[in-house]
């Protein structure tokens, strides 16, 4: 594991790459103004170029708002994290800056509802230390939402222990524990560290009025005795969703230094930039008819090339094989593992308990330029033998370099499958 050197997180290696490229990015838009003014114009590159110094605004906005979020928050007990709502980040630092630290505190509150919990849980189905603790969470879960907060904490704090000492040997609340990773928020020096030894200070005496940080010692030594409120639950919830985003730092291997880019390579940079640009622009959602325009089901060649419903095609076929590593390979980045045989083992994993039958598609709906979701009743025999009919919503991802998101008609793109309501089903 890589250890970070950087004392802010705006200084990682991906935001410093992202500010390095700001700036030529200016100074090329200086540039061009120029060639401009000589008559020497390029007219997408002359327009892309005129909202550089508002971007760069933009963007030195952005990678402040971590760093003031923890500044703020982190001895309260929050840390910033890949996977929290930067808007959410956005309005609690507003809040804060104008003094009201309550106010801020409860917005985070809120902001973890049934729903947010249910999809941050989903999501941690990737970690195969996390799967034997799902059950216990669920239960925590169950608890939370029933306001026995007495019950929920302590099991959230044992799962937060346990799974890192899965991982790294150490519980999150030992001593000597790292939680600290390269190029990371949730693990930059200023969060989970810092997390863990605010919630594992010790405590040496009896406390009988009620405490707002989850105490680890306090709360399973029956020293601090009014721990059973909704902050302190949920901020326990919030430390274990920002571990998931350690856990996929810590399995990713650190990058190959790329060499810098030519000036022909930015300008082609900005070229494209522009051009989906101009996607996002004129993108309008397909209005299919299911029986008419898309077959409600059949082979991958039935459905026109490089559409979502090809894709899906193509999952259910390979399905029907059992070729559980070409069905890796459809699946969205989000899924990944460390590798493509061990993404291939954990799709075995889920699909090995049902054996496909057939599929009708009943819907498809242009969500976002980037995003299809498509309903489709699947039949299929569970491990008993018994035929079963379900109707699952299947959200494709139109993906791009590094697995983003990029629109609809992207030569670079391909549509990518997420597989998650199958995950809560077998």
């Amino acid at each position: 594991m890589n250890e970070p050197t950087n004392d802010k997180i705006r200084d990682n290696p991906s935001f410093a790459k992202m500010q390095k490229d700001m700036m030529g990015m200016l100074a090329i838009s200086k540039i061009v103004a120029l060639l401009d003014r000589l008559g020497i114009r390029h007219d997408k590159i002359s327009e892309a170029m005129k909202q550089m110094p508002d971007l760069a605004q933009q963007f030195e906005a952005m990678v402040t708002v971590p760093d003031r979020f923890n500044g703020h928050f982190s001895r309260l007990g929050w840390v910033a994290y890949e996977g929290m709502n930067f808007d959410l980040m956005k309005q609690t630092i507003a809040l804060a800056d104008n003094g009201d630290v309550e106010a801020a505190e409860q917005l985070l509150v809120e902001h973890y509802d049934e729903k947010t919990i249910r999809q941050k849980l989903m999501m941690m189905r990737f970690i195969p230390e996390f799967k034997p603790r799902e059950r216990l969470l669920l239960k925590a879960l169950e608890d939370f939402l029933a306001g026995r907060y007495h019950a929920c904490v302590p099991v959230i704090l044992a799962n937060i222990d346990g799974l890192v000492s899965d991982i790294e040997q150490k519980g999150f609340f030992t001593e000597g524990a790292n939680l600290t990773a390269w190029d990371s928020i949730a693990a930059h020096s200023s969060g989970l560290q810092e997390l863990a030894q605010l919630f594992g200070k010790t405590r040496r005496r009896t406390r009988t009025e009620e405490i707002t940080i989850p105490y680890r010692h306090g709360i399973l030594h029956c020293l601090d005795l009014a721990y059973d409120n909704k902050i302190v639950a949920v901020k326990a919830w919030a430390a274990l969703f920002a571990l998931r985003d350690w856990v996929i730092v810590i399995r990713k291997p650190e990058p190959e230094s790329k060499p810098q880019p030519s000036f022909r390579e930015l300008l082609k940079q900005i070229r494209e930039t522009q051009e989906e640009k101009e996607r996002l622009n004129t993108w309008n959602p397909r209005s299919l008819t299911v029986g008419l325009d898309v077959p409600v089901t059949g082979l991958p060649e039935d459905y026109t090339e490089s559409t979502p419903e090809r894709v899906l095609a193509e999952f259910m076929a390979l399905w029907v094989s059992g070729n559980y590593g070409k069905m890796a390979q459809l699946l969205s980045s989000l899924h990944q593992h460390e590798t493509t045989k061990k993404t291939a083992g954990w799709v075995r994993e889920i699909f090995d308990k049902a054996t496909l039958r057939g599929f009708s598609i009943l819907t498809i709906e242009d969500f976002a330029p980037a995003v299809t979701v498509i309903e489709t009743e699947v039949t299929y025999s569970d491990l008993s033998g018994n035929e079963q009919e379900r109707i699952f919503k299947i959200r494709l991802i139109h993906e791009g370099e590094n697995g983003k998101g990029v629109t609809r008609g992207n030569p670079q793109g391909e549509w990518r499958i997420l597989i998650t309501p199958f995950i809560s089903v077998f």
